[in-house]
């Protein structure tokens, strides 16, 4: 609804915006930045009318191309789930930086990342990264972190995930997070997506980059999970400690899920080559078979129709290993709930190397009976 809410402490009796009921002195309350709604906690899901302060910023920023300071919504469309600049910085790092030690923990030269924002706002397409040094550019991408006037995991969730990895286990922990960022805008939940699977890609090259979840952690928690502006300023060093938990325990849990996909595409390629070598070991058979029967009369329980019929199906199923592949292979490890996703990839790769053996088993019968 493009509204900004961030959690006050009501001094005087107020009424809800939603409800209609007395918001009393001491509770806690919901405001928006923009147009000043004032709502409880539990009553946010019952917002139906759009922020008509923020509507007319909106436009007002489009209007001027603007692509810093600008809430994410406003970066964001059907075709361009993530904002163009923070895709193209992603990618550079990705492809020129996943090995630099130190990728995120060195600071850039601040007159190049200056120079580098100035043109990223003009018009980001434009822009060679490859003319500055890799840190301005990671020094670039924390600053549009940074300068976004609502944080990708949002004001108004803050508390709540402060609240979450203050629960006693891990799992509990987890889940908690997880629910919370289901309820995220869907422009924040695909960013925040795209860019925790980048963390988790320099994550991976750790070795070589010095940069442990705990490292990149600490970096960007104060970037995509800060307070409000309005909150006690020694409160939210003290809250320092939890929101880099919150952000740690999210990029080690993406890595785990990362792993898995791994893990899932390593056995579809034993399945694929599987598959190859039976399709081989078929057409084989067949030609030995038709240059030992050339010389005999044709009976009528030849197996060309069947050698026939199990090459199609070796064929179709090497297809479908090889698209299931791809497809796991261009898909990012999503901020799903965590527990059931492992049992589901265990039970998926369970039964395509089944299957296969199965094939294999039959085929091999029927050739002994030949």
């Amino acid at each position: 609804m493009g509204h900004v809410l961030s959690s006050y402490q009501v001094n005087i009796i107020q009424s809800c915006d939603q409800c209609t009921s007395y918001i009393f002195a001491m509770e806690k309350a919901l405001i928006c930045s923009y147009c000043k709604i004032i709502c409880h906690k539990k009553c946010i899901s019952k917002i139906q009318n759009e922020c008509t302060s923020y509507c007319v910023m909106k436009n007002e920023t489009e209007a001027g191309s603007r692509h810093f300071g600008v809430r994410v919504c406003a970066l964001t469309s059907e075709r361009n789930p993530v904002p163009i600049v923070l895709e193209i910085l992603l990618e550079h790092v990705e492809m020129n930086g996943l090995y630099t030690e130190g990728i995120y923990r060195k600071s850039g030269s601040a007159n190049r990342m200056k120079e580098l924002w100035q043109r990223l706002e003009a018009d980001p397409t434009a822009v060679n990264l490859e003319e500055y040094p890799i840190h301005a550019v990671t020094g670039i991408l924390k600053q549009w972190l940074r300068e976004l006037p609502d944080p990708l995991m949002t004001f108004t969730y803050y508390n709540d995930f402060l609240h979450a990895v203050e629960m006693p286990g891990k799992q509990e922990q987890l889940q908690a997070i997880y629910r919370i960022l289901e309820q995220l805008p869907q422009a924040n939940y695909n960013t925040l997506e795209r860019l925790v699977f980048h963390l988790v890609r320099v994550a991976k090259e750790e070795p070589h980059n010095r940069m442990t979840p705990n490292a990149l952690a600490i970096v960007y928690a104060p970037c995509i999970l800060r307070c409000p502006d309005n909150a006690d300023p020694l409160t939210s060093m003290k809250d320092v400690a939890k929101t880099t938990m919150c952000v740690e325990m999210l990029i080690n849990e993406q890595i785990r899920k990362y792993n898995e996909r791994i893990e899932e595409i390593e056995q579809l390629e034993y399945a694929e080559a599987l598959a190859v070598n039976q399709l081989k070991l078929k057409r084989q058979n067949t030609v030995n078979e038709k240059s030992s029967v050339d010389l005999s009369p044709v009976h009528e329980d030849s197996p060309t129709d069947s050698d026939i019929e199990a090459e199609k199906t070796l064929m179709e199923r090497i297809k479908s290993i090889k698209e299931e592949k791809e497809e796991i292979v261009y898909r990012l490890p999503e901020l799903e709930q965590p527990g059931s996703d492992q049992e589901n990839l265990d039970s998926e790769a369970s039964l395509s190397t089944e299957s296969l053996l199965d094939e294999r088993t039959g085929i091999l019968d029927s050739e002994g009976q030949y």
